[in-house]
């Protein structure tokens, strides 16, 4: 038998905007240095490291979408967890209309 869930409200919306705010999902990564030209290994480095830019552009972007998809989904249960059961009940019945 599964007893009744729980869930503070509050402290979901204190961790979602704390996790939110920590997110890594600033852009534009600081620039490579310029290699000498004499040197083989800087030079092999800095070809390796010129993708690096736009890989992390990728991910940052992938991450703040996900980060905002995640506190949607948090203040939506926050939002269903503070309404009563007979307003939810009726807007599921609604929906399914």
């Amino acid at each position: 038998m599964v007893k009744s869930i729980h869930v503070d409200i509050s402290a979901l919306a204190r961790a979602s905007a704390d996790w939110l705010s920590d997110a890594p999902t600033q852009g534009n990564p600081p620039p490579a240095g310029s290699p000498l030209p004499d040197d083989p290994i800087a030079v092999a480095t800095m070809a390796i490291l010129s993708e690096w830019s736009a890989t992390h552009e990728a991910m940052v972007a992938t991450r703040a979408a996900r980060a905002e998809h995640l506190s949607i989904a948090n203040y939506t249960t926050m939002g269903i967890l503070s309404t009563t059961d007979e307003t939810n009940a009726a807007l599921i019945s609604k929906d399914s209309a």
